[in-house]
């Protein structure tokens, strides 16, 4: 089974799966002076509540709960 890592977003528990690049086509501003055709992205976090839902959210919004940290780096308290 996969570890999945535990976090809080807007202040409610949930479960993070994975990290999303998002894009999509947009065509040119029919404004005089806008934007011309391109493509636009944006990278959201994917989320789970308790119900099975998933949410897509923005990424620095979310704070995890675990202790994963701590296995990448040393506990410089000790030192």
């Amino acid at each position: 089974m996969e570890d999945y890592r535990t976090c809080t977003y807007e202040d409610k528990k949930y479960i993070f799966h994975c990290f999303e690049q998002w894009s999509n086509v947009i065509g040119e501003s029919p404004m005089i002076g806008g934007h011309s055709a391109g493509q636009i992205s944006h990278v959201f976090a994917l989320i789970e509540d308790e119900k099975g839902n998933i949410y897509r959210v923005e990424p620095t919004m979310v704070k995890f709960t675990d202790d994963k940290f701590l296995d990448y780096f040393c506990d410089l308290d000790g030192e």
